[in-house]
């Protein structure tokens, strides 16, 4: 008489058999995962003020695909005090408004944030996978920060203006950093070419 274990042990045998015979490719899930990811994104910072303008978005001389020059690290680093307030402008929003930034850009997959930094000129979003997540899920969700970015909130995503109200506190922050901040537009692009989604 057959015991229970040999039981199950045919059971899930027919089951294996029945999935190869459909077609239907089964994917496991990232075991190299872990528990959380990290979102590796360098971002590029355009700005103007009317006078002064910098970065693609506000200048058509400006290489897009160059970004080191364009990172807030670099910006803080600069000579030009317009360009240290912008980089400082930017890496505070950043910052504070990392848990939305999350939201938005990887709207519709089941990430939950965990943390940011900022570490030389990058961004790094420390997230935790809320179902199970395949390997091939995974890097769907990286090309999606790599290409996505005109689908982000109708391409508006990014515009920091003096009147911004999104993280609290911040337009106040933004306003003591310039003597004209009405006339300040700072374009913080995360769409970035080379973003990765690493398991941490």
């Amino acid at each position: 008489m057959a015991s229970m274990d040999d039981i199950a042990q045919s059971l899930h045998g027919i089951e294996a058999a029945i999935k190869a015979s459909s077609g239907v490719a089964t994917e496991e899930p990232d075991d190299d995962a872990g528990d959380h990811l990290v979102l590796t994104i360098t971002p590029y910072v355009s700005a103007t003020d009317g006078a002064n303008a910098f970065g693609y978005y506000f200048d058509d001389a400006a290489d897009g695909e160059d970004r080191l020059p364009f990172t807030p690290r670099a910006l803080r680093a600069s000579d030009d005090a317009f360009r240290r307030a912008v980089g400082a402008v930017a890496a505070r929003y950043a910052a504070d408004a990392a848990r939305s930034i999350l939201a938005t850009i990887l709207d519709g997959w089941p990430f939950e944030f965990v943390a940011f930094q900022e570490a030389g000129d990058d961004f790094f979003f420390t997230l935790r996978p809320t179902t199970p997540l395949a390997r091939a899920e995974r890097e769907a969700a990286a090309a999606a920060v790599r290409g996505g970015g005109d689908t982000w909130d109708c391409g508006d995503f990014g515009d920091l203006r003096a009147d911004s109200a999104e993280p609290p506190g911040f337009a106040e922050f933004f306003r003591a950093r310039f003597s004209d901040p009405a006339n300040v537009w700072i374009r913080l692009t995360l769409c970035d070419p080379m973003a990765s989604l690493e398991p941490e």
